[in-house]
């Protein structure tokens, strides 16, 4: 009996592995909002996402912090020696971008 518990529990630790992965790659979703009906940290999760998306000083760290995210990946594949135009295809970053890191 113990073990059939313990395999409900990791099922259970599963499926909420799996809620998050929803709510991590698209909270908008028809599915993450069925979760969150049953999942009240994921709810709690969505409703400060919400609450931090409005703050507009928090959006732009974000931004930031997304953008230096950026030129370092950029940076480190430049480094590497890769070709600027693949460069410019997985960073988004311009030429000219690039070209001044």
């Amino acid at each position: 009996m113990k073990e059939n518990n313990e395999l409900k529990t990791a099922d259970n630790n599963d499926n909420q592995l799996v809620d998050w992965l929803y709510f991590l790659n698209d909270p908008e979703s028809d599915r993450v909002k069925e979760i969150m009906k049953r999942n009240k940290e994921i709810k709690a999760a969505y409703d400060k996402l919400q609450k931090l998306s409005q703050d507009e000083n928090f959006r732009r760290i974000a931004e930031l912090r997304q953008k230096d995210i950026t030129n370092e990946k950029a940076r480190t594949m430049k480094e590497k020696g890769m070709p600027i135009e693949l460069i410019v295809k997985s960073t988004g970053l311009s030429k000219e971008e690039i070209e001044a890191l």
